[in-house]
């Protein structure tokens, strides 16, 4: 497998794995169409990111920009569907997930020497 595939895996285990503390910690899935609701799962899954990627050997600003590149992205998303009736639930948060995992790729395409490395662990 090659490091920028790896890498992306990586940064997206992390990423469940910070959704799984949020569902349970909250006691409900992740799927909700309030706003505040979605930013504190995308806080949840920044966190183990972000440590991840300081852990690779990342910088603040790398880690600071990845987080952008999966939040804007996902809140654009949320904030144009969540208030349509007719977009079900389940599309609404398969779409803002779509919208983040690629806006994380392009960021990851854009600086595709720093992800491709094998990471300085």
């Amino acid at each position: 497998m090659n490091g920028l595939l790896r890498h992306y895996l990586e940064m997206v285990a992390a990423m469940a794995a910070g959704m799984v503390a949020y569902a349970v910690l909250y006691g409900r899935g992740v799927i909700s169409r309030e706003i505040t609701d979605e930013a504190v799962m995308i806080l949840f899954m920044s966190v183990p990111m972000i440590a991840f990627m300081r852990y690779r050997g990342h910088s603040w600003r790398s880690a600071a920009e990845m987080t952008a590149s999966m939040t804007v992205p996902a809140m654009a998303v949320f904030v144009a569907l969540a208030p349509l009736p007719d977009v079900p639930d389940r599309a609404l948060a398969m779409l803002t997930h779509v919208a983040m995992l690629l806006g994380m790729l392009a960021l990851m395409l854009v600086r595709r020497v720093e992800y491709s490395h094998a990471g300085h662990h």
